[in-house]
């Protein structure tokens, strides 16, 4: 994501096990990010782990 010329960077967190939440964190500030649903984290894994 870039604001004002600057570069911001994401963590994200997908665990290998269908059926839970994914979480994407602001790598700077570690107390701020953003649940992704089940749902939408499922589809994220099987593009991660199945390739």
């Amino acid at each position: 994501m870039i604001r004002n010329n600057t570069q911001q960077k994401f963590v994200l967190n997908v665990a290998d096990e269908d059926g839970r939440t994914a979480l994407l964190v602001d790598a700077a500030d570690s107390e701020h990010g953003y649940t992704i649903p089940t749902k939408q984290a499922n589809e994220l894994r099987k593009k991660i782990y199945n390739g």
